[in-house]
Protein backbone atom coordinates (compact mmCIF):
# COMPACT_ATOMS: atom_id res chain seq x y z
CA UNK A 1 0.00 0.00 0.00
CA UNK A 2 3.14 2.37 -0.74
CA UNK A 3 1.41 4.30 -3.45
CA UNK A 4 -1.75 5.32 -1.24
CA UNK A 5 -0.95 8.79 0.11
CA UNK A 6 -0.74 8.85 4.09
CA UNK A 7 -2.15 7.86 6.17
CA UNK A 8 -4.33 5.91 3.83
CA UNK A 9 -2.17 3.22 4.48
CA UNK A 10 -2.60 2.81 8.22
CA UNK A 11 -6.15 3.34 7.95
CA UNK A 12 -6.90 0.77 5.34
CA UNK A 13 -4.83 -1.68 7.75
CA UNK A 14 -6.45 -0.75 10.84
CA UNK A 15 -9.96 -1.04 8.65
CA UNK A 16 -9.31 -4.53 7.26
CA UNK A 17 -7.67 -5.92 10.65
CA UNK A 18 -9.92 -5.03 12.57
CA UNK A 19 -13.06 -6.04 10.45
CA UNK A 20 -11.76 -9.39 10.05
CA UNK A 21 -11.13 -10.06 13.50
CA UNK A 22 -14.98 -9.30 14.28
CA UNK A 23 -16.13 -11.13 11.42
CA UNK A 24 -14.41 -14.38 13.06
CA UNK A 25 -15.53 -13.38 16.74
CA UNK A 26 -18.84 -12.82 15.29
CA UNK A 27 -18.70 -16.14 12.96
CA UNK A 28 -17.70 -18.02 16.26
CA UNK A 29 -19.96 -16.74 18.57
CA UNK A 30 -22.79 -17.50 15.91
CA UNK A 31 -21.60 -21.13 15.87
CA UNK A 32 -21.21 -21.52 19.20
CA UNK A 33 -23.81 -19.18 20.99
CA UNK A 34 -26.99 -20.47 19.83
CA UNK A 35 -28.37 -19.93 23.07
CA UNK A 36 -28.03 -15.95 23.20
CA UNK A 37 -30.35 -15.77 19.69
CA UNK A 38 -32.86 -12.77 19.84
CA UNK A 39 -36.05 -12.49 19.18
CA UNK A 40 -39.03 -9.60 18.22
CA UNK A 41 -40.23 -8.87 15.12
CA UNK A 42 -39.38 -8.82 12.58
CA UNK A 43 -36.77 -11.61 12.84
CA UNK A 44 -33.75 -11.26 11.04
CA UNK A 45 -34.06 -11.72 7.47
CA UNK A 46 -32.99 -15.11 5.48
CA UNK A 47 -29.52 -15.58 3.71
CA UNK A 48 -25.92 -15.24 4.15
CA UNK A 49 -24.66 -13.06 7.33
CA UNK A 50 -28.09 -12.94 9.01
CA UNK A 51 -26.94 -13.21 11.97
CA UNK A 52 -25.32 -9.93 11.41
CA UNK A 53 -29.17 -8.29 11.15
CA UNK A 54 -30.48 -9.33 14.75
CA UNK A 55 -32.75 -6.63 16.47
CA UNK A 56 -33.08 -3.33 14.82
CA UNK A 57 -31.17 -5.14 12.16
CA UNK A 58 -34.17 -7.04 11.42
CA UNK A 59 -36.57 -3.77 11.02
CA UNK A 60 -34.16 -2.30 8.76
CA UNK A 61 -33.79 -5.42 6.46
CA UNK A 62 -37.47 -5.63 6.48
CA UNK A 63 -37.60 -1.99 5.60
CA UNK A 64 -35.76 -2.27 2.73
CA UNK A 65 -37.32 -5.76 1.62
CA UNK A 66 -40.81 -4.07 2.39
CA UNK A 67 -40.67 -0.55 2.60
CA UNK A 68 -42.53 1.67 5.74
CA UNK A 69 -45.01 -1.65 5.94
CA UNK A 70 -45.96 -0.24 9.77
CA UNK A 71 -46.19 2.31 11.87
CA UNK A 72 -43.47 1.02 14.36
CA UNK A 73 -40.81 0.95 11.06
CA UNK A 74 -41.27 4.96 10.72
CA UNK A 75 -39.10 5.18 13.98
CA UNK A 76 -36.15 4.00 11.46
CA UNK A 77 -35.05 7.13 9.49
CA UNK A 78 -34.86 6.07 5.76
CA UNK A 79 -31.09 6.65 4.62
CA UNK A 80 -29.67 3.29 5.38
CA UNK A 81 -32.66 1.02 4.32
CA UNK A 82 -32.67 3.05 1.25
CA UNK A 83 -28.95 1.85 0.45
CA UNK A 84 -29.84 -1.83 1.26
CA UNK A 85 -32.95 -1.40 -1.34
CA UNK A 86 -30.69 0.16 -3.79
CA UNK A 87 -27.77 -2.57 -3.56
CA UNK A 88 -30.34 -5.37 -3.67
CA UNK A 89 -30.89 -4.99 -7.17
CA UNK A 90 -27.37 -5.78 -8.39
CA UNK A 91 -28.17 -9.26 -6.21
CA UNK A 92 -28.25 -10.59 -2.65
CA UNK A 93 -29.77 -10.52 0.09
CA UNK A 94 -30.81 -7.69 2.98
CA UNK A 95 -28.16 -8.82 5.37
CA UNK A 96 -25.62 -9.13 2.55
CA UNK A 97 -25.92 -5.71 1.90
CA UNK A 98 -26.33 -4.50 5.06
CA UNK A 99 -23.01 -5.61 6.32
CA UNK A 100 -21.42 -4.50 3.54
CA UNK A 101 -22.37 -1.04 3.35
CA UNK A 102 -21.94 -0.56 7.25
CA UNK A 103 -18.40 -2.30 6.75
CA UNK A 104 -17.32 -0.21 3.82
CA UNK A 105 -18.62 3.11 5.39
CA UNK A 106 -16.63 3.02 8.17
CA UNK A 107 -13.56 3.23 5.45
CA UNK A 108 -13.88 6.29 5.09
CA UNK A 109 -15.01 6.89 8.78
CA UNK A 110 -11.29 6.20 10.03
CA UNK A 111 -9.97 8.34 7.52
CA UNK A 112 -12.09 11.60 8.64
CA UNK A 113 -11.46 10.74 12.42
CA UNK A 114 -8.00 10.58 11.54
CA UNK A 115 -7.80 13.57 10.27
CA UNK A 116 -9.85 15.43 12.95
CA UNK A 117 -7.44 14.14 15.96
CA UNK A 118 -4.81 14.69 13.44
CA UNK A 119 -6.22 18.53 13.34
CA UNK A 120 -6.94 18.75 16.66
CA UNK A 121 -3.51 17.54 18.07
CA UNK A 122 -0.83 14.87 16.10
CA UNK A 123 -0.47 12.20 13.91
CA UNK A 124 0.49 10.09 17.23
CA UNK A 125 -3.02 10.84 18.87
CA UNK A 126 -4.39 10.33 15.50
CA UNK A 127 -3.37 6.91 15.12
CA UNK A 128 -4.42 6.14 18.74
CA UNK A 129 -7.83 7.59 17.76
CA UNK A 130 -8.35 5.12 14.93
CA UNK A 131 -7.20 2.32 16.65
CA UNK A 132 -8.86 2.55 19.57
CA UNK A 133 -12.39 3.17 17.66
CA UNK A 134 -11.56 0.02 14.81
CA UNK A 135 -10.84 -2.48 18.45
CA UNK A 136 -12.99 -1.59 20.96
CA UNK A 137 -15.41 -3.99 21.56
CA UNK A 138 -18.44 -2.72 20.94
CA UNK A 139 -17.06 -1.75 17.42
CA UNK A 140 -18.79 -5.41 15.86
CA UNK A 141 -21.64 -3.18 16.17
CA UNK A 142 -19.74 -1.28 12.40
CA UNK A 143 -20.07 -4.75 11.28
CA UNK A 144 -24.00 -5.00 11.53
CA UNK A 145 -27.18 -3.91 10.01
CA UNK A 146 -27.28 -1.12 11.89
CA UNK A 147 -27.10 3.02 10.81
CA UNK A 148 -23.90 3.13 13.50
CA UNK A 149 -21.12 2.51 10.69
CA UNK A 150 -23.08 5.19 8.36
CA UNK A 151 -23.66 7.73 11.08
CA UNK A 152 -20.24 7.72 11.91
CA UNK A 153 -18.87 8.12 8.82
CA UNK A 154 -21.50 11.08 7.68
CA UNK A 155 -21.11 12.83 11.02
CA UNK A 156 -17.21 12.67 11.19
CA UNK A 157 -17.34 13.64 7.45
CA UNK A 158 -19.02 17.06 8.12
CA UNK A 159 -16.72 17.81 11.13
CA UNK A 160 -13.66 16.83 8.88
CA UNK A 161 -15.37 19.25 5.86
CA UNK A 162 -15.87 21.84 8.18
CA UNK A 163 -12.33 21.73 10.17
CA UNK A 164 -9.79 20.49 7.48
CA UNK A 165 -11.47 21.75 4.45
CA UNK A 166 -12.91 24.91 5.59
CA UNK A 167 -15.85 23.98 3.86
CA UNK A 168 -19.30 24.72 4.80
CA UNK A 169 -21.46 23.67 1.91
CA UNK A 170 -19.54 20.21 1.93
CA UNK A 171 -20.42 19.76 6.00
CA UNK A 172 -23.83 20.51 5.34
CA UNK A 173 -24.16 17.78 2.63
CA UNK A 174 -22.93 15.83 4.64
CA UNK A 175 -24.87 16.68 7.74
CA UNK A 176 -27.89 16.60 5.32
CA UNK A 177 -27.60 12.70 5.09
CA UNK A 178 -26.72 12.20 8.67
CA UNK A 179 -30.19 13.98 9.35
CA UNK A 180 -32.05 11.25 6.72
CA UNK A 181 -29.66 8.51 9.08
CA UNK A 182 -31.13 9.45 12.80
CA UNK A 183 -32.77 12.47 14.10
CA UNK A 184 -29.67 13.14 16.68
CA UNK A 185 -28.21 14.00 13.56
CA UNK A 186 -29.34 17.77 13.60
CA UNK A 187 -27.37 18.46 16.43
CA UNK A 188 -24.84 18.78 14.09
CA UNK A 189 -25.90 22.55 13.37
CA UNK A 190 -24.15 23.51 16.85
CA UNK A 191 -20.96 22.47 15.63
CA UNK A 192 -21.13 23.49 12.32
CA UNK A 193 -22.37 27.17 13.49
CA UNK A 194 -19.71 27.54 15.72
CA UNK A 195 -16.80 26.56 13.25
CA UNK A 196 -18.68 29.19 11.07
CA UNK A 197 -18.60 32.24 13.92
CA UNK A 198 -15.12 31.13 14.35
CA UNK A 199 -13.44 31.46 10.64
CA UNK A 200 -16.69 33.80 9.57
CA UNK A 201 -14.34 36.61 8.09
CA UNK A 202 -12.71 33.45 6.24
CA UNK A 203 -15.71 31.46 4.64
CA UNK A 204 -18.35 34.49 3.97
CA UNK A 205 -22.07 34.74 4.90
CA UNK A 206 -22.61 33.03 1.53
CA UNK A 207 -21.73 30.06 3.15
CA UNK A 208 -24.52 29.99 5.56
CA UNK A 209 -26.45 28.17 2.61
CA UNK A 210 -24.48 24.76 4.04
CA UNK A 211 -26.10 25.29 7.70
CA UNK A 212 -29.59 25.55 5.80
CA UNK A 213 -28.77 22.35 3.94
CA UNK A 214 -27.95 20.40 6.67
CA UNK A 215 -31.47 19.41 8.91
CA UNK A 216 -32.59 18.89 4.94
CA UNK A 217 -33.04 15.20 5.56
CA UNK A 218 -34.44 15.19 8.66
CA UNK A 219 -37.76 17.70 7.19
CA UNK A 220 -37.37 15.50 3.98
CA UNK A 221 -39.03 12.62 6.12
CA UNK A 222 -41.05 14.22 7.91
CA UNK A 223 -42.78 16.06 4.82
CA UNK A 224 -42.72 11.95 3.75
CA UNK A 225 -44.60 11.13 7.27
CA UNK A 226 -46.62 13.81 6.72
CA UNK A 227 -47.99 13.21 3.94
CA UNK A 228 -48.21 9.14 4.36
CA UNK A 229 -49.79 9.64 8.07
CA UNK A 230 -50.41 12.80 9.00
CA UNK A 231 -47.77 13.92 11.35
CA UNK A 232 -44.39 15.14 10.34
CA UNK A 233 -43.34 13.60 14.02
CA UNK A 234 -44.49 10.39 13.55
CA UNK A 235 -41.45 8.76 14.45
CA UNK A 236 -40.96 10.47 17.67
CA UNK A 237 -44.65 9.24 18.61
CA UNK A 238 -43.75 5.67 17.15
CA UNK A 239 -40.75 5.97 20.02
CA UNK A 240 -42.65 6.64 22.78
CA UNK A 241 -45.92 4.34 22.06
CA UNK A 242 -44.02 0.66 20.36
CA UNK A 243 -41.08 1.66 21.68
CA UNK A 244 -41.18 3.45 25.13
CA UNK A 245 -38.92 5.71 24.63
CA UNK A 246 -38.93 8.83 26.65
CA UNK A 247 -37.11 12.14 27.79
CA UNK A 248 -36.06 11.59 31.42
CA UNK A 249 -33.29 12.54 33.84
CA UNK A 250 -29.61 11.57 33.83
CA UNK A 251 -29.25 9.91 36.90
CA UNK A 252 -32.55 7.32 36.43
CA UNK A 253 -30.83 6.77 32.36
CA UNK A 254 -27.81 5.65 34.63
CA UNK A 255 -29.29 3.22 36.61
CA UNK A 256 -31.45 1.60 33.54
CA UNK A 257 -27.79 1.29 31.91
CA UNK A 258 -26.35 -0.76 34.77
CA UNK A 259 -29.64 -2.58 35.36
CA UNK A 260 -29.74 -3.57 31.77
CA UNK A 261 -25.67 -4.56 31.51
CA UNK A 262 -26.48 -6.73 34.59
CA UNK A 263 -29.18 -8.51 32.67
CA UNK A 264 -27.17 -8.69 29.47
CA UNK A 265 -24.35 -10.27 31.56
CA UNK A 266 -26.67 -13.47 32.25
CA UNK A 267 -26.15 -14.24 29.02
Amino acid sequence: MRFLPRPWPLVVAVWAGSRAFFFVVGAIGHAYLSHADPGGSPREPHGILNYWAHWDGGWYAAIALHGYFTAPATSFFPLYPGLIWLAKHLGGGAAFWGVTISTLALLPALFFCYRIAEDLYDARVARATILTLAFFPSAFFLNAVYTESLFLMLTSGAIWAMRCQRSLLLAGAFAYFATATRNVGVFLLVPLAWEWLRHRRELGYSSLVGLLVAPGGLAAYMVYLWKGLGHPLYFAIAQRETWGRALTDPLKTLHKAWTTGVFGARY
